[in-house]
């Protein structure tokens, strides 16, 4: 009876065992994390550089998928396609820059914040506008799919939005006088701006600072967890630090 028993605890222990194994990550390709990115925001946060993709957004996911044990892999994506791409599972997480608004609350499970970043009002040279309250009555234009297009949107007191399809094409509406601000992130829109050359500034915040979080499905709360855990470590061993001071100071 004895040996049974012990047969039976040895066999429940090894069920129990790997169950565990084969639910450890919940992604999608055993092995690997697929990040939806998009590649197009520009450096320093996530930009294709001789065929492979750089940036802030891209380190920090490899660093995540390291403490995992996994392969990142980044899928290229279009940024108004990256929630219903993590949605169909054509990846496992959101690694581009994704704020943390109360609408995609909704739509996805967040990680733990991991920074915190505002949008800046970028204007040519000489102009008249140094605030936000400055912008009313004025011609403003800022990227498509974004939180910050909604809220622009939303503004009673603008004469007119207009959304671009990526910062640059922004840029060269501001440059050509086609609209009067830009809004866009400090890092991005202001690298663009320095490639360019162009004669424009950063003048002040809009709106307010906001978090920044890794977008995962709803209900893939193993993948949510293991995400956490990572980015826990990579602020308590610096990692985050180091990333920050290396790509956007």
């Amino acid at each position: 009876m004895r040996r049974i028993v012990t047969i039976l605890v040895v066999l429940a222990v090894a069920a129990f065992l790997f169950s565990g194994c084969g639910q450890e990550q919940s992604t999608i390709e055993k092995g690997k994390l697929l990040v939806g990115a998009y590649m197009d925001a520009g450096a320093p946060l996530s930009v294709m550089e001789g065929g492979k993709p750089v940036g802030y957004s891209v380190d920090l996911c490899n660093g995540i998928a390291e403490r995992m044990g996994l392969e990142c892999e980044i899928v290229p994506t279009p940024v108004g396609d990256l929630i219903g791409g993590l949605n169909s599972e054509r990846f496992d997480i959101i690694g581009s820059v994704m704020k943390m608004t109360p609408e995609r609350i909704q739509e996805i499970d967040f990680s733990i914040p991991y920074l915190q970043v505002s949008d800046e009002i970028f204007v040519l040279k000489g102009s008249a506008i140094r605030s936000e309250a400055d912008l009313a009555g004025k011609v403003v234009g800022t990227m498509a799919e974004t939180a910050t297009a909604k809220e622009l949107e939303e503004l009673e007191n603008l004469k007119d939005v207009k959304i671009f399809e990526t910062d640059l094409l922004g840029l060269e509406a501001l440059e050509k006088g086609e609209i009067d601000a830009y809004i866009g992130y400090r890092h991005s829109t202001w690298d663009n701006i320095k490639k360019t050359g162009m004669e424009a500034e950063m003048v002040t915040e809009f709106g307010a600072t906001i978090d920044l979080g890794i977008g995962v499905k709803k209900g893939n709360t193993e993948l949510l967890n293991n995400v956490n855990k990572a980015l826990e470590e990579m602020q308590k061993d610096g990692t985050l630090e180091k990333l920050e001071k290396e790509w956007l100071e």
